[in-house]
């Protein structure tokens, strides 16, 4: 890319910029240029950079010129580094919600499998004595099967059978709490 002669222009490397001086001829004109190219980079357009007509002027002038570009790259580099910490960051939030939808539903699933497995099968009936198991079919159980076997409504007719999630432990200390057991 050609650099006008009016302009500065800066040696991109690892070292450190130099600027080169500009010509002897009108040195006290603004300079367009710099303000044109870094609009064209859809960086925003600087200020024109005047040059004294004393020789020791234009080294001054042309380092103020370069600390301030080297002072908005930095920023801008900052700028751009925090941007990409905090897309970082909301990314790891939107992968760490999907992990803990994912995990939510693994969770859901495998409650509807161990009650859908638990639907079939055998329970312990305890009553006095007694602790015999009856078949559930479909989570559930009729008070005819558990009559059918212990022949409650023969020896005392009219009873009617209530059934407990809780044993005769839990029942005994819910009764001595004055409070109202559940069937």
């Amino acid at each position: 890319k050609a650099v006008p002669s009016k302009a500065i222009a800066f040696k991109a490397s690892s070292a450190k910029a130099h600027p080169v001086a500009p010509p002897a001829k009108s040195p006290t004109k603004a300079e367009p240029a710099p303000a044109k190219a870094a609009a064209s980079k859809g960086a925003p357009a600087k200020a024109a950079v005047k040059f004294p007509s004393s020789p020791s002027g234009s080294g001054a002038a042309a380092a103020k010129a370069l600390k301030a570009e080297e002072e908005q790259n930095q920023q801008t580099e900052a700028d751009a580094e925090a941007q990409k910490k905090a897309d970082e960051e909301e990314q790891k939030k939107q992968l760490a919600a999907e992990a803990e939808a994912e995990r939510k539903k693994t969770e859901a699933e495998a409650e509807q499998k161990r009650k859908k497995e638990k639907e079939n099968g055998d329970v312990v009936m305890k009553y006095n004595m007694y602790a015999d198991k009856f078949p559930i079919k479909g989570g559930k159980i009729t008070a005819a099967e558990i009559d059918d076997l212990y022949c409650l409504s023969d020896a005392m007719p009219g009873c009617k059978i209530h059934l407990s999630t809780k044993g005769p432990e839990e029942k005994y200390k819910i009764e001595c709490d004055s409070q109202v057991f559940p069937y």
